[in-house]
């Protein structure tokens, strides 16, 4: 059993190798400063918060969708665009997901599609719709199971198959875990999970061939500090002896400067952590973006550095800035 796991797992990174900028796939030395860059694309979305940002390696471009347009007094947009390292473009589409606010976002290397679920309506509403874009349309899916929407879930590349991966929670509060097989949302039956939680950072962890889960907020809006490992069959626990500190909002990716994951926990400290092997380490960026939070981030097509859009300051400002994470040797 454990072979065919293991087998099933390097095809997986196989194809992530195989579909990421080729910078991205290059082993690093070892880092010795940190700093964002704030890009200068000629064109750019609107500011907003809460978009949903995904990698779309088929395309090589980053796909951004909707987000809003003011804060926690939010004009939900349903814009769509694209970022080819270079600059934005927006797309003039037929059909389009409904407007809203924190959707999941992310690719599935199993069916060649990214995949959005849920995300917060107008009148503050809880979606559960489920979409996937093939590189130039969305297609609205008509699953015959579904998650239960709360703002804020985490949907990141699975690590078993390549699917995408969703932790959420039920309305009684429960915690819960799904995979989108192509067609259908699976519900998983994991022996151990991460306790019921929103706004938390997760994504999948290349060197270790797990997904990371950090921090979020309990349903009563208390800050978790926990690590979580998801090897698409249980949530291990993880003990590292430094951790963040409590952060919600926050935006997490893998990235082979650090051959780990990168995180900007920017809503309370502005500061920039990285989950490397089997500990955080906390980076000395020389710069960083604004205190904010709630933005998208994926590699950029370019280069493969992590790249994070949008965001919310000071009394809940939508920015529209486009930072890029650079470590340097």
């Amino acid at each position: 059993m454990k072979s065919t796991r293991a087998a099933l797992n390097l095809t997986v990174y196989v194809a992530l190798a195989a579909s990421l900028p080729a910078t991205l796939c290059r082993a690093a030395d070892s880092v010795t400063t940190t700093t964002w860059l704030k890009l200068s694309p000629a064109t750019s979305p609107s500011a907003r918060s809460g978009p949903g940002m995904a990698y779309d390696p088929a395309q090589k471009l980053i796909v951004l969708f909707g987000g809003a347009a003011i804060g926690h007094n939010p004009d939900y947009l349903n814009d769509t665009w694209t970022f080819n390292g270079t600059t934005w473009a927006q797309l003039a589409l037929a059909a389009s997901p409904p407007p809203r606010q924190q959707p999941g976002m992310a690719y599935d290397y199993a069916a060649k599609q990214i995949v959005l679920f849920g995300g917060i309506g107008r009148g503050s509403t809880a979606l559960r719709d489920t979409w996937t874009w093939n590189g130039t349309t969305w297609a609205k899916r008509q699953p015959a199971n579904s998650p239960t929407s709360f703002p804020a879930t985490q949907l990141f590349i699975g690590p078993k198959n390549g699917h995408a991966d969703l932790f959420t929670l039920t309305s009684a509060g429960l915690p819960q875990t799904w995979q989108w097989n192509g067609s259908d949302w699976v519900l998983l039956s994991p022996a151990n999970s991460p306790p019921a939680r929103a706004e938390a950072a997760a994504t999948l962890d290349n060197a270790t061939g797990q997904a990371i889960l950090y921090g979020g907020v309990t349903i009563s809006n208390q800050p978790l500090t926990d690590t979580w490992a998801w090897d698409g069959a249980n949530w291990p626990q993880l003990s590292p002896s430094t951790n963040p500190g409590p952060v919600e909002d926050a935006g997490a990716l893998y990235d082979t400067q650090l051959k780990g994951i990168v995180m900007f926990a920017g809503e309370e400290t502005g500061l920039t952590w990285g989950w490397i092997g089997s500990n955080w380490v906390q980076l000395a960026a020389a710069k960083s973006p604004p205190v904010f939070f709630d933005w998208g981030i994926a590699p950029n097509p370019a280069n493969g550095l992590p790249v994070i859009f949008g965001g919310a300051g000071g009394a809940n400002s939508p920015t529209d800035g486009t930072w890029e994470f650079v470590a340097k040797q």
